[in-house]
């Protein structure tokens, strides 16, 4: 299996980067990258590097002549620099990297926090040493009754609850 060729046209800006001051010329790129295992033997690869190398690079020298990657040919020893849209597309690149960054280690911090607030509430607990136990509603004016084993039953109103001051109106219902 050849190289993976993902991350070629990183590799041409980020070698453009490193010769920032004096410049790259197309032969230096092309050693570089054979260096790294990129096969220039096959003529695709050589013509996305070329295409790349003229729309990220600019010839300040020669501009006029130098109007397509066909040109080429003629200036591959001529040092370039990179081009401000190319480097801007490096720095769009640093920048998402170091924010994927930052949101995988926010995403830990939090789990973390969860994992914790998790664990730290039901240390010492078990479900079995707190077993849920049913209480009956407070309502005013009911009194469950005792059964004969002392548990109690459907709860009943207390004799007196309910007084017609308590009661809600209900003259204009009809029936």
């Amino acid at each position: 299996m050849g190289k993976n060729y993902d991350h070629l046209y990183l590799n041409i800006l980020k070698i453009g980067q490193d010769k920032a001051e004096s410049g790259l010329s197309y032969d230096e790129l092309k050693t570089e990258l054979t260096s790294q295992g990129y096969d220039f033997e096959n003529d695709c690869i050589e013509l996305a590097v070329k295409q790349w190398y003229f729309d990220s690079f600019y010839h300040a020298a020669c501009y006029e002549k130098y109007e397509s990657w066909e040109d080429l040919d003629n200036h591959t020893g001529c040092h370039c620099i990179m081009k401000g849209q190319s480097c801007l597309t490096l720095l769009d690149y640093e920048n998402s990297k170091r924010s994927n960054n930052i949101g995988w280690f926010a995403l830990t911090i939090s789990v973390l926090a969860v994992l914790y607030a998790v664990f730290h509430d039901y240390k010492g607990k078990s479900i079995q040493s707190t077993p849920l136990q049913r209480q009956p509603p407070i309502i005013q004016g009911f009194q469950p009754s005792q059964n004969t084993n002392g548990s109690s039953s459907i709860p009943s109103i207390a004799p007196g609850t309910f007084s017609k001051k308590n009661m809600p109106d209900t003259s204009g219902v009809q029936e």
